[in-house]
């Protein structure tokens, strides 16, 4: 995944004025509140300009947005479909 976050940043930077949201999600096994910190460093040291949320026991949101397994590139549209890339 590190080598497509230049391509992510520079494509959500050249598409901020169209109706599309880029978002990471981070998938965790225990309580979200134990990776915050790390997470937000890990995003700060990657260069990650796209917001990022937490997919835990608590929030799982990452069934609906396809994510199965780390890492993954995702497209949703506003319609539901998803496109995977691995």
């Amino acid at each position: 995944m590190k080598r497509e976050i230049p391509f992510v940043n520079k494509a959500r930077e050249s598409m901020k004025d169209k109706n599309i949201a880029f978002l990471g999600i981070t998938k965790v096994s225990g309580d979200s509140a134990q990776y915050e910190e790390m997470i937000k460093r890990c995003m700060q040291e990657h260069n990650i300009t796209f917001p990022g949320i937490i997919s835990d026991r608590k929030n799982d949101i990452s069934a609906k947005y396809s994510v199965w397994g780390i890492p993954i590139l995702s497209l949703s549209a506003p319609t539901g479909k998803s496109w995977l890339w691995e």
